[in-house]
């Protein structure tokens, strides 16, 4: 590892922070976790807050209204206009997320190599572009290519989870997740607020129907927000530390960034490391969450796209389906920071995991059940209330149980692989109004298969846990030094003796 001076007046050696990556975890499980936070410490994650988090929200919502709203344009007649058959729409769905699975890898180690507020800002700007030409399509070819790139774009977003890990320790991280990701359920919901009022009022207006007006109202803004945050999110916690920031300039406060980077079980200037690769493919937890993660996603995917559709079909008009989707939003922008918040006092992802679990069985089977109108939107509030909150908590797990930067990103393009790929069986199934029964059945069969492998995952990492500390006890009692301790943690990866899983 590096040894320079960050600079002449900090004093800041990035290899004093490396020699100490054993005193940082010396204690066994997350010593770090349960130290108290510094005045100094807690103006840091402050300013980290302030500074990431609402930018990141920002680049979040815009992509998820982008995305989503196909979804309200078909209602508004863009479907019909186009003069596409249900199979064609279909594709036009579909082919967003063959886009989103190709890139994610090389996404997620973009972030090493270029600054990440180059990275998310570029990305936003051309998925906004992209959105706004959708106005201009005539033709199902035209839909299909501008899809395509739009998830090529927005698959650079998802790569938040990933930053976030490098600033963040592992018993902060879900909370700040779910904080930015709120954004998501939050732009359903405005997206049928906008969908209504430009509906009502813009249709016709200068000769565009009211779904182009759509794209346009709803693609210009995302451009904008996308420039702001290419010239103001920081970069990675190393490099700030290094040169500063605007931010981040005092000389004690930079070295508490890269004392955190340790404490978070990160390594300081990474790079790509082929055996990694290896390392993620071979290791179950990883498949085990690509399943969860892709199970809470389809019910998160299938909703966002078909959510107008459902209500539509429960007897609603066009504009009163527009106001009711704000409903199941709503539900999730409470249970969302909530259930993360819980997950990270209490350090635990596995019942709150099964928790959100519960919720969505609870609204399949209401949808499968009822046919009374306020059951069935009742339903749907409760698949959303679990969904995302599922998808944050399970996205956290897979960025936390992972060592060595390569590893974990090849473990999130795994997970992203599935994610798109249930995504794609969620625009395939829903396919049979108006009661959707092979669509609702496909989803809770797989949110049943989630909730056994994360006890299955629980099971393999309490059992590391316990296995280590049995180690280092050991080595402890005969006055050895424990096996691999010089290592760091991108060295030895989540087996190294003091890398602790959340469990």
């Amino acid at each position: 590892m590096p040894g320079d001076i960050i600079n002449k007046d900090s004093h800041c050696h990035i290899d004093d922070v490396e020699a100490s990556k054993g005193d940082a975890a010396s204690t066994g499980e997350n010593n770090q976790s349960k130290r108290s936070k510094s005045p100094q410490e807690r103006k840091l994650l402050l300013k980290q807050d302030l500074s990431m988090l609402p930018l990141l929200a920002g680049c979040f919502f815009f992509a998820y209204v982008d995305r989503g709203q196909i979804g309200n344009a078909r209602v508004m007649g863009m479907q019909q206009d186009l003069h596409l058959t249900n199979d064609q729409y279909f594709n036009a769905l579909m082919v967003f997320f063959i886009g989103y699975m190709i890139i994610e890898l090389p996404c997620a180690l973009g972030l090493v190599y270029f600054r990440p507020s180059h990275q998310f800002g570029l990305a936003t700007m051309l998925f906004g572009v992209m959105a706004t030409c959708i106005a201009a399509v005539n033709s199902e070819g035209s839909l299909i290519a501008i899809r395509f790139i739009l998830g090529l774009c927005e698959a650079f977003v998802q790569t938040g989870f990933i930053y976030l890990s490098l600033w963040y320790r592992p018993d902060e991280i879900a909370l700040r997740a779910a904080l930015f990701y709120l954004s998501t359920p939050l732009a359903g919901a405005v997206s049928g607020l906008i969908s209504y009022g430009v509906a009502k009022n813009l249709a016709g207006v200068h000769g565009y129907a009211s779904w182009q007006w759509l794209f346009i109202v709803e693609g210009v803004p995302t451009i904008a927000w996308g420039v702001l945050t290419f010239f103001s999110l920081p970069g990675r916690p190393e490099v700030v530390a290094e040169k500063g920031s605007f931010l981040f300039s005092d000389a004690s406060e930079r070295q508490l960034i890269l004392q955190r980077v340790t404490e978070a079980q990160n390594s300081i200037h990474v790079k790509f490391v082929p055996g990694q690769v290896l390392k993620a493919l071979k290791d179950p937890k990883t498949w085990l969450d690509a399943v969860t993660v892709g199970a809470f996603g389809l019910a998160v995917a299938a909703f966002s796209l078909f959510l107008p559709t459902f209500i539509n079909a429960f007897g609603f008009s066009p504009l009163r389906t527009q106001l009711f989707s704000i409903i199941p939003y709503a539900c999730a922008a409470v249970t969302l920071p909530l259930s993360c918040y819980f997950a990270d006092l209490y350090k635990a992802r596995a019942i709150p995991l099964l928790v959100c679990f519960l919720f969505c069985v609870s609204g399949l089977i209401l949808l499968l059940a009822t046919t009374s109108k306020a059951g069935r939107v009742a339903g749907t509030s409760l698949v959303a209330a679990g969904s995302y909150p599922g998808v944050i908590l399970g996205a956290t797990w897979v960025v936390t149980s992972h060592g060595g930067y390569t590893k974990r990103s090849t473990a999130w393009a795994v997970v992203q692989v599935f994610l798109q790929c249930f995504s794609i069986m969620g625009t395939k199934i829903y396919n049979a109004p108006p009661r959707f029964f092979k669509g609702h059945g496909v989803v809770l069969g797989m949110l049943c298969l989630a909730a056994v492998c994360i006890v299955l995952k629980w099971w393999i990492m309490r059992t590391a846990n316990q296995k280590k500390d049995a180690i280092i006890s050991q080595c402890e009692a005969d006055g050895v030094a424990i096996p691999d301790g010089e290592k760091t943690f991108e060295d030895a990866g989540d087996s190294h003796l003091r890398f602790r899983y959340i469990l």
